[in-house]
């Protein structure tokens, strides 16, 4: 596939990549929709502007990017992840379900996607089975703010509020202002009746 794709669609391409890494989503849309606009689009350049979207939460948009990349590449475990991702931010969480579990089938130890697929199983009241998929991804990489506080969410559900704490913690002391992980805490001390920590967290 990158053998067919021309130099100059190549160094469209290597731009939004940079335009991503540095966390601008936007210029790497507007330069890969320039690109689009008057030329046939590959793959990689196809799943970019589709990740593009996504990213600055443009679900909508990238939904009918994502899902013929799937369709023509079924295997491809970024396009799964990125369809998978964006079902879940559409709160279509039975799709992204079974994408997740079709990605983990490629690669089982993908901590990202054991991640994601506990998430999606979480907001579909499915905790039991989500909680085992926190358990596999945060022992594959230990280092996730974002499973961990999910984690501990799903454990507020359950009103195990002590371990729920202590994953917002270690959440936080990885993104000191990650603003989940933050909310998380305050909610949870507040259930267990520490009002004066939780409104500490609050302000934060």
């Amino acid at each position: 596939m990158v053998n067919q794709i021309k130099p100059k669609e190549q160094k469209v391409l290597q731009q939004a990549q940079q335009l991503l890494s540095q966390n601008n989503a936007q210029a790497a849309k507007d330069t890969l929709l320039k690109y689009t606009a008057k030329n046939k689009a590959s793959l990689p350049t196809r799943y970019l502007l589709a990740l593009s979207h996504a990213i600055l939460g443009e679900l909508q948009q990238a939904l009918p990017l994502a899902e013929p990349l799937v369709k023509t590449e079924a295997n491809n475990i970024e396009y799964l992840k990125l369809l998978g991702g964006i079902y879940h931010g559409l709160q279509n969480y039975d799709s992204a379900i079974s994408i997740f579990k079709r990605a983990l089938k490629i690669n089982e130890r993908d901590f990202q996607t054991l991640s994601n697929l506990a998430s999606s199983l979480k907001e579909a009241h499915q905790l039991d089975e989500a909680e085992d998929y926190f358990k596999q991804s945060l022992s594959i990489q230990p280092g996730q703010p974002d499973a961990l506080t999910n984690y501990g969410l799903l454990l507020q559900t359950n009103a195990n509020l002590d371990e729920a704490i202590k994953l917002h913690k270690k959440a936080l002391q990885l993104t000191p202002e990650h603003p989940n992980a933050l909310y998380n805490l305050a909610y949870a001390l507040n259930e267990k009746g520490e009002h004066s920590s939780s409104l500490q967290v609050y302000n934060q």
